[in-house]
């Protein structure tokens, strides 16, 4: 896992979640990982919607070295190592946070769209929880949509995986119940931040909800040490 060597994540916090991770394991995995052939593969299986060839990546998201990552959710080693890191970094429990999320939703969502899926970890659970709805994961990384994929298939799950934009998805207007975005704004600066949410509400349906999970935002605003440690846009945005 290649990192900036100037951040805290790299001088502090990595050693210490690295003492707790099995990290070697993590590298074999990344290096068998055909990640172009699974990119192909998935895009085949989904009518080609998996790897979009003409989707050019905004500023802050291809330039960003997001938890440290040379190259950010562009680089594969992001998709393998994104699972542990997060394990440790949602205490208590990584899976109790998100299921909080999805205890507020509130009926039977039919049409459930998750954007900024990543790995899918929230995807699957909604999933899970409603198995009768169609579900979809958007992210703009393809390698954390392979590892989606991945675990989608292990689970036996049923779930579709877009590459794009949450700010600008391209789907139809009132098309979903329920959108969701779980640990996303953090990372979008204000601007983004604002599109998305306008873009969420674009989506949804009449009585449908809208649901965010992210770090208490009053605390965030006041974190610029958040931009040291992980080297990403934190969002400061007012309206949040």
């Amino acid at each position: 896992m290649a990192v900036n060597q100037d951040t805290l994540w790299d001088r502090f916090l990595s050693p210490i979640i690295g003492s707790l991770i099995d990290f070697e394991k993590l590298q074999q995995f990344d290096e068998t990982m055909n990640w172009e052939a699974e990119c192909v593969r998935v895009a085949a299986r989904i009518e080609h919607r998996f790897r979009n060839p003409d989707l050019i990546y905004p500023d802050y998201y291809s330039t960003q070295n997001f938890h440290g990552i040379e190259g950010g959710y562009l680089n594969g080693s992001a998709a393998t190592t994104y699972d542990p890191i997060t394990q440790y970094a949602l205490p208590p429990n990584e899976a109790w946070v998100r299921q909080g999320l999805i205890d507020t939703i509130v009926g039977k969502p039919r049409r459930i769209l998750d954007l900024g899926c990543g790995t899918g970890s929230t995807t699957l659970m909604l999933k899970q929880r409603f198995p009768d709805a169609e579900v979809i994961g958007l992210d703009l990384s393809p390698y954390m949509l392979v590892m989606a994929d991945y675990k989608a298939n292990k689970a036996n799950l049923d779930i579709q995986w877009l590459h794009g934009m949450a700010e600008q998805t391209g789907l139809a207007d009132q098309s979903f119940d329920l959108v969701t975005a779980s640990l996303l704004f953090h990372e979008t600066p204000p601007k983004v931040t604002q599109s998305i949410l306008h873009e969420s509400f674009r989506l949804l349906q009449g009585g449908g909800q809208v649901l965010i999970l992210d770090g208490n935002q009053t605390t965030i605003r006041e974190a610029n040490w958040l931009t040291e440690v992980f080297e990403q846009n934190v969002s400061r945005s007012p309206h949040l």
